[in-house]
Formats: C-alpha cells, sequence, structure tokens
C-alpha cells in the first residue's frame, strides 16, 4: 500500500467550507483546530494519520486524554482520522465518547493517559472495550475529479 494521506490542508479547506468559517490551529497542538459555526458555537476538530498496520489488519491511533478533555471544552468535536491510502473516518466526538472508559485507559511514558484505536472499514475497536463503535471509513475523492 502507498504512503499517501489526505493533507492536512485539505481536510482543513473541508472543515472550514463545512462550518461556514476557517479553521485556526490551537496554540501548542499540531492536529487540533478551532472554529466557530454560523450559530455562535465553538468547534474543536482531531485529524490524527495512521498508517494501515498489517499484523493488526487495522490502522491504529492512540488518542490521548489531554485531546479528549480539550475537545470537551467545546461545545462540538469532530474527528477526521487521515488514514494510508487517502481514507478519512470521519465523526462526532461525542459518539465516541461512550467508548473512551477508564476501564480501557492505557498508560505509557511518551502518551501518558490515553486510549488505543484499531481502525477497521466498518467500525472502531478501543482496546479493553468489549464494545465495537460502529463508523465507515471512506476513499478520499477530490470534487472533480474523474470517476
Amino acid at each position: 500500500m502507498k504512503n499517501n494521506y489526505v493533507s492536512l490542508e485539505r481536510v482543513l479547506e473541508m472543515a472550514s467550507e463545512a462550518a461556514g468559517k476557517q479553521y485556526r490551529k490551537i496554540p501548542g497542538k499540531k492536529i487540533m483546530f478551532e472554529s466557530c459555526l454560523d450559530n455562535g458555537e465553538q468547534i474543536v476538530l482531531c485529524t490524527p494519520t495512521s498508517k494501515y498496520h498489517e499484523t493488526i489488519d487495522a490502522y491504529w491511533i492512540d488518542l490521548t486524554k489531554v485531546q479528549c478533555d480539550l475537545m470537551d471544552t467545546y461545545e462540538n468535536g469532530i474527528f477526521i482520522f487521515r488514514l494510508e491510502g487517502e481514507k478519512l473516518c470521519l465523526f462526532n466526538c461525542c459518539d465516541l465518547k461512550p467508548f473512551l472508559t477508564e476501564k480501557s485507559m492505557r498508560y505509557s511514558e511518551q502518551a501518558k493517559d490515553h486510549w488505543k484505536l484499531r481502525i477497521y472499514n466498518h467500525y472502531i475497536k478501543v482496546l479493553g472495550n468489549p464494545d465495537n463503535f460502529n463508523v465507515d471509513c471512506f476513499f478520499y475523492k477530490e470534487k472533480n475529479s474523474d470517476q
């Protein structure tokens, strides 16, 4: 599989178009951005990347407690996972939240408190949680590209 991702710039462009306002980088954060919806509500976007891991037949992302706590301070939160092979996985933060339990949280020196997420084509598995979070990953396609 080719090591290619939908660019951060393209994701921000699409998200800004959908929000009706430009997203701005949150100071001190590499993959988190904020904007404001037309109704005045604040929105946060978190857009990590992951390569495909053949050994687990899935993508893998560590989601930190710091990221989740920051997302909780906004009225709206969106994840757009940018996956190898120009795939995207888009969903609302509040839909994933019930799967991020204290029991399923991990700890490492590098990531501190975090959850390990395995992303499959039709669901996300939070390691340590017996339930799956249903989502659909899709291949990104430019609006004006040929079929």
